[in-house]
């Protein structure tokens, strides 16, 4: 994340991102629906990123 807080990371086999608080140490959420292998996470803020993959198909996501 801008602030180096919040670290994502592509953490299976089924290429799904978790995001993880690197303060709290805690997992925050995990994220699916990518349908090839991951390539890029780049956090638009706070609470968006995108994930873009070998499938050429950007996903957005969003922290509640």
């Amino acid at each position: 994340s801008p602030s180096a807080n919040i670290v994502a990371y592509s953490s299976n086999v089924n290429n799904d991102v978790t995001l993880f608080n690197r303060k709290t140490k805690s997992t925050l959420g995990v994220f699916g629906g990518n349908r090839s292998t991951l390539s890029k996470i780049l956090f638009l803020n706070e609470k968006e990123f995108l994930v873009s993959g070998a499938s050429r198909t950007i996903n957005l996501y969003k922290l509640k």
